[in-house]
Protein backbone atom coordinates (compact mmCIF):
# COMPACT_ATOMS: atom_id res chain seq x y z
CA UNK A 1 0.00 0.00 0.00
CA UNK A 2 2.78 2.20 0.85
CA UNK A 3 4.60 1.66 -2.63
CA UNK A 4 1.16 2.68 -4.32
CA UNK A 5 0.96 5.92 -2.12
CA UNK A 6 4.26 6.63 -3.13
CA UNK A 7 3.87 6.12 -6.85
CA UNK A 8 1.07 7.71 -6.84
CA UNK A 9 2.84 11.26 -5.47
CA UNK A 10 4.86 10.66 -7.57
CA UNK A 11 2.85 10.90 -10.97
CA UNK A 12 1.55 14.02 -9.13
CA UNK A 13 4.53 15.23 -8.77
CA UNK A 14 5.49 14.75 -11.88
CA UNK A 15 2.44 15.90 -13.54
CA UNK A 16 3.31 19.82 -12.05
CA UNK A 17 6.09 19.49 -14.66
CA UNK A 18 4.56 19.00 -17.58
CA UNK A 19 4.34 21.99 -19.77
CA UNK A 20 0.92 23.32 -19.60
CA UNK A 21 -0.58 24.82 -23.03
CA UNK A 22 -1.85 28.39 -23.16
CA UNK A 23 -3.77 28.60 -26.61
CA UNK A 24 -4.58 32.18 -27.61
CA UNK A 25 -6.68 32.99 -30.64
CA UNK A 26 -5.87 36.65 -32.55
CA UNK A 27 -7.81 38.26 -34.90
CA UNK A 28 -6.74 40.19 -37.31
CA UNK A 29 -8.57 42.25 -40.25
CA UNK A 30 -7.39 43.06 -44.23
CA UNK A 31 -9.75 45.34 -46.38
CA UNK A 32 -9.19 47.83 -48.71
CA UNK A 33 -11.22 51.06 -49.38
CA UNK A 34 -11.77 54.71 -50.64
CA UNK A 35 -13.48 57.17 -49.64
CA UNK A 36 -14.27 59.88 -52.02
CA UNK A 37 -16.91 62.36 -54.49
CA UNK A 38 -16.57 63.45 -58.04
CA UNK A 39 -13.24 65.95 -57.05
CA UNK A 40 -10.05 65.79 -55.47
CA UNK A 41 -9.67 63.79 -51.89
CA UNK A 42 -6.55 62.81 -50.33
CA UNK A 43 -5.94 61.15 -47.66
CA UNK A 44 -2.11 62.75 -45.78
CA UNK A 45 -2.29 61.08 -42.60
CA UNK A 46 -3.88 58.73 -40.11
CA UNK A 47 -3.73 58.01 -36.59
CA UNK A 48 -5.37 55.35 -34.00
CA UNK A 49 -7.71 56.00 -31.35
CA UNK A 50 -7.40 54.57 -27.95
CA UNK A 51 -10.57 52.37 -28.52
CA UNK A 52 -9.20 51.55 -31.83
CA UNK A 53 -10.98 54.04 -34.18
CA UNK A 54 -9.47 55.09 -37.32
CA UNK A 55 -8.35 58.53 -37.58
CA UNK A 56 -7.93 59.85 -41.12
CA UNK A 57 -7.28 63.16 -42.25
CA UNK A 58 -6.86 65.06 -45.36
CA UNK A 59 -8.47 67.69 -47.89
CA UNK A 60 -11.72 67.12 -50.03
CA UNK A 61 -12.79 69.10 -53.12
CA UNK A 62 -15.58 67.08 -53.59
CA UNK A 63 -17.47 68.35 -50.57
CA UNK A 64 -17.22 71.70 -47.63
CA UNK A 65 -17.97 75.37 -48.00
CA UNK A 66 -14.52 76.33 -50.03
CA UNK A 67 -12.67 75.28 -53.08
CA UNK A 68 -11.07 72.75 -51.05
CA UNK A 69 -11.79 71.51 -46.86
CA UNK A 70 -10.03 70.41 -44.17
CA UNK A 71 -11.37 66.38 -44.48
CA UNK A 72 -11.91 64.38 -41.39
CA UNK A 73 -12.79 61.03 -41.32
CA UNK A 74 -13.67 58.66 -37.91
CA UNK A 75 -13.67 54.73 -39.38
CA UNK A 76 -14.62 51.46 -37.20
CA UNK A 77 -12.08 48.63 -36.97
CA UNK A 78 -13.97 47.03 -40.31
CA UNK A 79 -13.15 50.74 -42.53
CA UNK A 80 -17.23 51.83 -41.86
CA UNK A 81 -17.43 55.75 -41.27
CA UNK A 82 -18.82 56.96 -37.97
CA UNK A 83 -18.15 59.92 -38.94
CA UNK A 84 -17.10 62.39 -41.68
CA UNK A 85 -16.91 66.31 -41.34
CA UNK A 86 -15.67 69.33 -43.59
CA UNK A 87 -13.86 72.30 -41.87
CA UNK A 88 -12.84 75.39 -43.98
CA UNK A 89 -13.98 78.83 -45.50
CA UNK A 90 -14.36 79.88 -48.80
CA UNK A 91 -11.06 79.15 -50.23
CA UNK A 92 -8.80 75.94 -50.13
CA UNK A 93 -7.61 74.70 -46.68
CA UNK A 94 -6.00 71.46 -46.28
CA UNK A 95 -5.07 68.97 -43.04
CA UNK A 96 -1.21 67.60 -43.09
CA UNK A 97 -0.99 66.04 -39.96
CA UNK A 98 -3.24 64.65 -37.15
CA UNK A 99 -2.66 63.11 -33.68
CA UNK A 100 -4.49 61.65 -31.08
CA UNK A 101 -4.42 63.56 -27.15
CA UNK A 102 -4.71 61.29 -24.01
CA UNK A 103 -8.36 62.44 -23.94
CA UNK A 104 -9.01 60.92 -27.12
CA UNK A 105 -9.23 64.84 -28.56
CA UNK A 106 -8.14 64.89 -32.22
CA UNK A 107 -5.39 67.80 -33.38
CA UNK A 108 -5.79 68.76 -37.04
CA UNK A 109 -2.85 70.25 -38.62
CA UNK A 110 -2.31 72.22 -41.83
CA UNK A 111 -2.88 75.16 -43.76
CA UNK A 112 -5.31 77.80 -44.74
CA UNK A 113 -6.55 79.81 -47.43
CA UNK A 114 -9.62 81.23 -46.01
CA UNK A 115 -8.57 82.64 -42.66
CA UNK A 116 -5.73 84.32 -41.01
CA UNK A 117 -3.73 87.16 -41.61
CA UNK A 118 -1.52 86.42 -45.09
CA UNK A 119 -1.24 84.66 -47.95
CA UNK A 120 -1.25 81.25 -46.56
CA UNK A 121 -1.66 80.52 -42.58
CA UNK A 122 -0.84 77.86 -40.47
CA UNK A 123 -4.01 76.05 -39.18
CA UNK A 124 -4.66 74.33 -36.20
CA UNK A 125 -7.88 73.00 -35.06
CA UNK A 126 -9.04 70.45 -31.98
CA UNK A 127 -11.74 68.32 -32.86
CA UNK A 128 -13.22 66.21 -29.55
CA UNK A 129 -14.10 62.55 -30.14
CA UNK A 130 -17.32 63.23 -31.99
CA UNK A 131 -15.82 65.69 -34.59
CA UNK A 132 -17.12 68.47 -32.81
CA UNK A 133 -14.35 71.84 -32.60
CA UNK A 134 -13.11 72.76 -29.46
CA UNK A 135 -11.30 75.61 -30.85
CA UNK A 136 -10.01 76.39 -34.16
CA UNK A 137 -6.61 79.09 -34.72
CA UNK A 138 -4.61 80.20 -37.10
CA UNK A 139 -0.77 81.19 -37.08
CA UNK A 140 1.21 83.61 -39.39
CA UNK A 141 2.45 86.42 -40.94
CA UNK A 142 1.87 87.98 -44.31
CA UNK A 143 3.60 85.85 -46.34
CA UNK A 144 3.19 81.86 -47.04
CA UNK A 145 3.25 79.97 -43.44
CA UNK A 146 2.45 76.14 -43.91
CA UNK A 147 2.02 73.16 -40.78
CA UNK A 148 3.44 69.72 -42.18
CA UNK A 149 3.72 67.52 -39.14
CA UNK A 150 2.20 67.63 -35.53
CA UNK A 151 3.31 65.89 -32.76
CA UNK A 152 1.65 65.56 -28.55
CA UNK A 153 4.01 66.29 -25.65
CA UNK A 154 3.92 64.10 -22.36
CA UNK A 155 2.20 67.15 -20.70
CA UNK A 156 -0.09 67.30 -23.68
CA UNK A 157 1.11 70.08 -24.94
CA UNK A 158 0.81 70.22 -29.05
CA UNK A 159 4.25 70.25 -31.13
CA UNK A 160 3.61 71.80 -34.82
CA UNK A 161 6.77 72.14 -37.20
CA UNK A 162 6.45 73.35 -41.22
CA UNK A 163 7.78 76.22 -42.70
CA UNK A 164 7.02 79.92 -42.61
CA UNK A 165 8.47 82.47 -45.63
CA UNK A 166 6.72 85.64 -43.17
CA UNK A 167 9.68 84.92 -40.62
CA UNK A 168 13.25 83.53 -40.29
CA UNK A 169 16.77 84.19 -42.21
CA UNK A 170 16.52 82.68 -45.37
CA UNK A 171 13.80 81.92 -48.56
CA UNK A 172 12.05 80.00 -46.10
CA UNK A 173 12.50 78.12 -42.55
CA UNK A 174 12.02 75.25 -40.45
CA UNK A 175 9.77 76.73 -37.96
CA UNK A 176 8.56 75.09 -34.85
CA UNK A 177 5.78 75.53 -32.57
CA UNK A 178 4.60 74.94 -29.07
CA UNK A 179 1.16 75.42 -27.96
CA UNK A 180 -0.30 74.39 -24.96
CA UNK A 181 -3.77 72.19 -24.83
CA UNK A 182 -6.00 75.46 -25.70
CA UNK A 183 -3.95 76.52 -28.55
CA UNK A 184 -2.26 79.56 -27.10
CA UNK A 185 2.03 79.94 -28.09
CA UNK A 186 4.41 79.23 -25.53
CA UNK A 187 7.26 79.67 -27.99
CA UNK A 188 7.74 80.02 -31.87
CA UNK A 189 10.70 79.54 -33.39
CA UNK A 190 12.70 79.51 -36.75
CA UNK A 191 15.86 77.75 -38.14
CA UNK A 192 17.30 78.49 -41.05
CA UNK A 193 19.92 79.98 -43.56
CA UNK A 194 20.37 82.19 -46.56
CA UNK A 195 17.97 79.58 -49.00
CA UNK A 196 15.20 76.84 -48.46
CA UNK A 197 14.96 75.04 -45.21
CA UNK A 198 11.60 73.03 -45.18
CA UNK A 199 10.70 71.15 -41.95
CA UNK A 200 8.60 67.69 -42.61
CA UNK A 201 8.14 66.11 -39.77
CA UNK A 202 8.63 66.09 -35.52
CA UNK A 203 8.58 63.61 -33.05
CA UNK A 204 8.80 64.28 -29.01
CA UNK A 205 11.20 62.18 -27.18
CA UNK A 206 11.07 60.61 -24.02
CA UNK A 207 12.78 63.24 -22.22
CA UNK A 208 10.41 65.80 -23.70
CA UNK A 209 13.15 66.86 -26.47
CA UNK A 210 12.06 67.52 -29.98
CA UNK A 211 13.66 65.89 -32.73
CA UNK A 212 12.83 68.00 -36.16
CA UNK A 213 13.68 66.85 -39.73
CA UNK A 214 13.03 67.85 -43.37
CA UNK A 215 15.78 68.96 -46.04
CA UNK A 216 17.59 72.20 -46.76
CA UNK A 217 19.48 74.03 -49.46
CA UNK A 218 21.27 76.06 -47.44
CA UNK A 219 23.58 73.66 -45.53
CA UNK A 220 25.15 70.54 -46.28
CA UNK A 221 27.38 68.56 -49.50
CA UNK A 222 24.27 68.46 -51.83
CA UNK A 223 22.01 70.59 -53.84
CA UNK A 224 19.25 69.55 -50.87
CA UNK A 225 20.37 67.58 -47.95
CA UNK A 226 18.59 65.74 -44.87
CA UNK A 227 18.47 68.18 -42.24
CA UNK A 228 17.62 66.99 -38.13
CA UNK A 229 17.46 69.34 -35.36
CA UNK A 230 17.30 67.85 -31.67
CA UNK A 231 15.96 70.88 -30.06
CA UNK A 232 15.34 71.25 -25.70
CA UNK A 233 11.98 72.05 -24.39
CA UNK A 234 11.75 75.38 -24.90
CA UNK A 235 13.35 75.03 -28.68
CA UNK A 236 16.98 75.64 -27.97
CA UNK A 237 18.96 73.38 -30.24
CA UNK A 238 21.16 70.95 -28.65
CA UNK A 239 22.14 69.75 -32.09
CA UNK A 240 21.68 70.10 -36.40
CA UNK A 241 22.91 68.03 -38.82
CA UNK A 242 23.08 67.84 -41.91
CA UNK A 243 23.28 64.17 -44.26
CA UNK A 244 23.35 63.53 -47.78
CA UNK A 245 25.06 62.89 -51.16
CA UNK A 246 25.97 64.90 -54.15
CA UNK A 247 22.13 65.09 -54.69
CA UNK A 248 18.90 65.84 -53.42
CA UNK A 249 17.90 64.05 -50.22
CA UNK A 250 14.77 64.90 -48.29
CA UNK A 251 13.37 63.40 -44.55
CA UNK A 252 9.61 63.06 -44.58
CA UNK A 253 9.35 60.79 -41.09
CA UNK A 254 11.01 60.24 -37.90
CA UNK A 255 10.41 58.81 -34.84
CA UNK A 256 12.18 57.66 -31.84
CA UNK A 257 13.16 54.36 -30.50
CA UNK A 258 12.78 53.41 -26.90
CA UNK A 259 16.37 53.18 -26.94
CA UNK A 260 16.25 57.01 -27.90
CA UNK A 261 17.78 56.03 -30.94
CA UNK A 262 16.73 58.24 -33.60
CA UNK A 263 14.88 56.53 -37.38
CA UNK A 264 14.55 58.96 -40.29
CA UNK A 265 12.99 57.85 -43.15
CA UNK A 266 12.95 59.65 -46.42
CA UNK A 267 14.16 59.88 -50.35
CA UNK A 268 17.31 59.89 -51.30
CA UNK A 269 18.88 61.01 -54.79
CA UNK A 270 21.34 57.89 -54.73
CA UNK A 271 21.44 54.42 -54.41
CA UNK A 272 19.72 51.71 -57.16
CA UNK A 273 17.51 53.97 -59.18
CA UNK A 274 16.69 57.64 -59.85
CA UNK A 275 15.31 57.97 -56.07
CA UNK A 276 15.46 55.66 -53.48
CA UNK A 277 13.88 54.99 -50.35
CA UNK A 278 16.30 55.93 -47.74
CA UNK A 279 16.23 55.23 -43.69
CA UNK A 280 18.52 56.29 -41.47
CA UNK A 281 19.40 55.16 -38.15
CA UNK A 282 20.97 57.41 -35.29
CA UNK A 283 22.26 57.79 -31.73
CA UNK A 284 20.60 60.21 -29.15
CA UNK A 285 23.35 62.80 -30.14
CA UNK A 286 22.88 62.53 -34.27
CA UNK A 287 25.23 59.56 -34.51
CA UNK A 288 24.90 57.32 -37.40
CA UNK A 289 24.24 53.79 -36.68
CA UNK A 290 23.53 52.85 -40.24
CA UNK A 291 21.62 54.37 -43.02
CA UNK A 292 20.47 52.43 -46.40
CA UNK A 293 18.63 52.64 -49.56
CA UNK A 294 15.88 50.51 -51.11
CA UNK A 295 14.90 50.86 -54.33
CA UNK A 296 14.69 49.51 -58.35
CA UNK A 297 15.41 50.82 -61.55
CA UNK A 298 13.06 53.86 -61.23
CA UNK A 299 12.07 56.41 -58.84
CA UNK A 300 10.59 55.07 -55.06
CA UNK A 301 10.41 57.03 -51.99
CA UNK A 302 9.32 56.56 -48.36
CA UNK A 303 6.63 59.09 -46.64
CA UNK A 304 6.32 57.26 -43.49
CA UNK A 305 7.83 55.33 -40.96
CA UNK A 306 6.64 53.75 -37.65
CA UNK A 307 7.99 51.48 -35.42
CA UNK A 308 6.13 48.54 -33.93
CA UNK A 309 6.37 46.80 -30.45
CA UNK A 310 9.60 44.41 -31.51
CA UNK A 311 11.30 47.43 -32.32
CA UNK A 312 10.69 46.37 -36.09
CA UNK A 313 10.59 49.72 -38.63
CA UNK A 314 7.57 49.78 -40.91
CA UNK A 315 8.11 52.28 -43.68
CA UNK A 316 5.41 53.69 -46.28
CA UNK A 317 5.49 55.58 -49.50
CA UNK A 318 5.58 54.76 -52.84
CA UNK A 319 7.40 52.85 -56.03
CA UNK A 320 7.61 53.15 -59.86
CA UNK A 321 9.88 50.05 -59.79
CA UNK A 322 7.71 47.57 -58.75
CA UNK A 323 4.30 45.77 -58.57
CA UNK A 324 2.25 47.23 -61.55
CA UNK A 325 3.86 50.69 -60.92
CA UNK A 326 5.51 52.60 -63.33
CA UNK A 327 7.43 56.23 -63.68
CA UNK A 328 4.03 57.70 -64.14
CA UNK A 329 1.71 55.46 -62.33
CA UNK A 330 3.56 54.29 -58.96
CA UNK A 331 2.12 51.82 -56.22
CA UNK A 332 2.14 52.45 -52.67
CA UNK A 333 4.95 50.48 -51.34
CA UNK A 334 5.72 48.92 -47.68
CA UNK A 335 8.52 47.40 -46.34
CA UNK A 336 9.10 46.12 -43.07
CA UNK A 337 12.91 45.96 -41.68
CA UNK A 338 14.53 44.88 -38.24
CA UNK A 339 16.13 47.13 -35.74
CA UNK A 340 19.43 46.86 -38.16
CA UNK A 341 17.67 47.48 -41.51
CA UNK A 342 17.46 44.13 -42.38
CA UNK A 343 14.33 43.85 -45.26
CA UNK A 344 11.86 41.36 -43.57
CA UNK A 345 9.36 41.38 -46.33
CA UNK A 346 8.60 44.35 -48.79
CA UNK A 347 5.24 44.70 -50.66
CA UNK A 348 3.65 46.44 -53.39
CA UNK A 349 -0.62 47.35 -53.40
CA UNK A 350 -2.19 49.42 -56.47
CA UNK A 351 -3.84 49.38 -59.83
CA UNK A 352 -2.77 50.67 -62.92
CA UNK A 353 -3.18 54.24 -61.95
CA UNK A 354 -1.77 56.21 -59.30
CA UNK A 355 -1.78 54.88 -55.79
CA UNK A 356 0.58 56.46 -53.54
CA UNK A 357 0.81 55.68 -48.93
CA UNK A 358 1.05 58.81 -47.33
CA UNK A 359 0.48 57.95 -43.46
CA UNK A 360 0.65 54.60 -41.33
CA UNK A 361 -0.37 53.46 -38.47
CA UNK A 362 -0.53 50.72 -36.17
CA UNK A 363 -3.58 48.78 -34.67
CA UNK A 364 -4.13 47.90 -31.33
CA UNK A 365 -3.88 44.38 -32.21
CA UNK A 366 -0.70 44.93 -34.23
CA UNK A 367 -2.46 45.42 -37.84
CA UNK A 368 -1.27 47.75 -40.40
CA UNK A 369 -3.06 50.61 -41.40
CA UNK A 370 -1.98 52.86 -44.53
CA UNK A 371 -3.54 55.49 -46.02
CA UNK A 372 -2.84 57.39 -48.77
CA UNK A 373 -4.44 58.54 -52.55
CA UNK A 374 -5.43 56.17 -55.18
CA UNK A 375 -6.67 56.88 -58.73
CA UNK A 376 -6.49 53.04 -59.70
CA UNK A 377 -10.09 53.28 -57.80
CA UNK A 378 -12.87 55.12 -56.01
CA UNK A 379 -15.21 57.91 -57.70
CA UNK A 380 -13.05 60.72 -58.06
CA UNK A 381 -10.06 62.43 -59.46
CA UNK A 382 -8.30 60.92 -56.56
CA UNK A 383 -10.01 59.05 -53.48
CA UNK A 384 -9.19 58.70 -49.84
CA UNK A 385 -7.39 55.04 -49.98
CA UNK A 386 -7.00 53.14 -46.57
CA UNK A 387 -5.31 49.61 -46.59
CA UNK A 388 -5.31 47.37 -43.18
CA UNK A 389 -3.81 44.12 -42.95
CA UNK A 390 -2.24 42.02 -40.34
CA UNK A 391 1.38 42.16 -39.66
CA UNK A 392 3.09 39.87 -42.50
CA UNK A 393 1.72 42.62 -44.97
CA UNK A 394 -0.45 40.22 -47.02
CA UNK A 395 -3.68 40.71 -48.72
CA UNK A 396 -4.13 37.43 -50.87
CA UNK A 397 -4.50 38.46 -54.60
CA UNK A 398 -3.82 42.05 -53.97
CA UNK A 399 -0.26 43.07 -52.29
CA UNK A 400 2.76 41.82 -54.68
CA UNK A 401 6.07 40.94 -53.54
CA UNK A 402 8.65 43.27 -54.17
CA UNK A 403 12.95 42.45 -54.29
CA UNK A 404 13.81 46.25 -53.52
CA UNK A 405 17.95 46.27 -54.40
CA UNK A 406 19.75 47.75 -51.09
CA UNK A 407 22.60 49.57 -50.91
CA UNK A 408 24.44 51.15 -47.96
CA UNK A 409 26.94 53.52 -48.92
CA UNK A 410 29.07 56.38 -47.94
CA UNK A 411 27.35 59.82 -46.98
CA UNK A 412 28.46 63.08 -46.24
CA UNK A 413 27.45 64.11 -42.84
CA UNK A 414 28.27 67.69 -41.31
CA UNK A 415 27.39 69.70 -38.45
CA UNK A 416 25.34 72.89 -39.48
CA UNK A 417 25.05 76.46 -38.42
CA UNK A 418 21.13 77.30 -38.85
CA UNK A 419 20.52 80.91 -37.67
CA UNK A 420 17.91 80.78 -34.89
CA UNK A 421 15.28 83.70 -34.15
CA UNK A 422 11.91 84.28 -32.41
CA UNK A 423 9.10 84.48 -35.19
CA UNK A 424 6.16 86.54 -34.15
CA UNK A 425 3.11 84.67 -35.81
CA UNK A 426 -0.04 86.67 -35.42
CA UNK A 427 -2.51 84.20 -33.48
CA UNK A 428 -6.32 84.40 -34.17
CA UNK A 429 -9.47 82.40 -33.91
CA UNK A 430 -10.86 81.31 -37.61
CA UNK A 431 -14.53 80.42 -37.90
CA UNK A 432 -14.56 77.47 -39.98
CA UNK A 433 -18.26 76.14 -41.60
CA UNK A 434 -18.71 72.58 -40.36
CA UNK A 435 -20.84 70.81 -42.96
CA UNK A 436 -21.67 66.85 -43.28
CA UNK A 437 -20.41 65.08 -46.36
CA UNK A 438 -21.82 61.96 -48.11
CA UNK A 439 -18.92 59.83 -48.89
CA UNK A 440 -19.43 57.08 -51.62
CA UNK A 441 -17.32 54.02 -50.62
CA UNK A 442 -15.77 51.56 -52.57
CA UNK A 443 -14.69 47.95 -51.27
CA UNK A 444 -11.80 47.18 -53.24
CA UNK A 445 -11.28 44.34 -51.03
CA UNK A 446 -14.02 42.67 -49.15
CA UNK A 447 -13.23 42.42 -45.34
CA UNK A 448 -11.47 39.13 -44.42
CA UNK A 449 -10.44 37.86 -40.43
CA UNK A 450 -7.48 35.97 -40.03
CA UNK A 451 -7.73 33.76 -37.15
CA UNK A 452 -4.02 33.48 -35.35
CA UNK A 453 -4.02 30.44 -33.26
CA UNK A 454 -0.91 30.69 -30.68
CA UNK A 455 0.23 27.53 -28.23
CA UNK A 456 2.88 28.58 -25.41
CA UNK A 457 4.13 25.97 -23.39
CA UNK A 458 7.06 26.18 -21.19
CA UNK A 459 9.43 24.86 -23.48
CA UNK A 460 7.93 26.47 -26.98
CA UNK A 461 6.10 28.67 -29.01
CA UNK A 462 4.07 27.60 -32.42
CA UNK A 463 1.92 29.71 -34.31
CA UNK A 464 -0.39 27.86 -37.09
CA UNK A 465 -1.21 29.30 -40.07
CA UNK A 466 -3.68 31.45 -40.55
CA UNK A 467 -7.28 30.31 -41.16
CA UNK A 468 -9.43 32.53 -43.50
CA UNK A 469 -13.15 32.50 -41.84
CA UNK A 470 -14.92 34.78 -44.48
CA UNK A 471 -14.63 34.75 -48.06
CA UNK A 472 -12.67 37.37 -49.82
CA UNK A 473 -14.63 39.52 -52.46
CA UNK A 474 -12.35 41.58 -54.97
CA UNK A 475 -15.26 42.70 -57.30
CA UNK A 476 -15.49 46.42 -56.46
CA UNK A 477 -18.99 47.11 -54.21
CA UNK A 478 -19.76 51.27 -53.99
CA UNK A 479 -21.49 52.24 -51.00
CA UNK A 480 -22.77 55.83 -49.68
CA UNK A 481 -22.59 57.11 -46.63
CA UNK A 482 -24.76 59.50 -45.09
CA UNK A 483 -23.61 60.19 -41.78
CA UNK A 484 -20.81 61.84 -42.10
CA UNK A 485 -19.68 65.45 -41.63
CA UNK A 486 -16.63 67.68 -42.81
CA UNK A 487 -14.38 70.07 -42.26
CA UNK A 488 -13.49 72.65 -44.90
CA UNK A 489 -12.04 73.96 -48.33
CA UNK A 490 -9.13 72.05 -49.01
CA UNK A 491 -5.73 72.42 -50.35
CA UNK A 492 -3.50 69.89 -49.77
CA UNK A 493 0.37 69.26 -49.89
CA UNK A 494 1.97 65.20 -50.13
CA UNK A 495 5.04 63.94 -51.68
CA UNK A 496 3.98 62.02 -54.66
CA UNK A 497 5.62 60.39 -57.64
CA UNK A 498 4.43 61.63 -60.34
CA UNK A 499 6.00 61.65 -64.28
CA UNK A 500 9.61 59.94 -62.38
CA UNK A 501 9.89 63.29 -59.80
CA UNK A 502 9.10 62.91 -56.40
CA UNK A 503 6.79 66.39 -56.54
CA UNK A 504 5.21 68.69 -53.50
CA UNK A 505 1.70 69.05 -54.79
CA UNK A 506 -0.50 71.98 -53.53
CA UNK A 507 -3.88 71.69 -53.70
CA UNK A 508 -5.03 74.09 -56.56
CA UNK A 509 -6.84 77.13 -55.54
CA UNK A 510 -9.77 76.02 -57.79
Amino acid sequence: MKRILILLWLLIFLGTLIPAEKVSIEEHLYWVKTYGGSDFDVANAVAVAPNGDVIVAGATGSFGAGKGDVWVLRLDEKGNIKWQKTCGGSDGDGAHAVAVAPNGDIIVAGLTWSFGTGKTDAWILRLDENGNVKWQKTYGGSFIDVTSAVAIAPNGDIIVAGYTESFGAGENDFWVLRLDENGNVKWQKTYGGSSYDDATTVAVSEDNDVIVAGSTASFGGGAQDLWILRLDENGNLKWQKTYGGGDFEVANAVVVADNGDIIVAGMAGFGAGKGDVWVLRLDAEGNLKWQKTYGGSYLDGANTVILTENGDIIVAGATASFGTGTPDYPNAWVLRLDENGNVKWQKAYGGSDLDVATAIALALNSDIIVAGITNSSGTGKDDFWVLRFPPDGLIPGFSMDSEAIIWNLAIQKSNSNATISDSEARVMDSNAIVLNSKAIITKVIELETLKTTTTTTTTETTTSTATTTTSQEQATETTEEENSDICGPATFLVFVLIGGVVTRIKGEKC
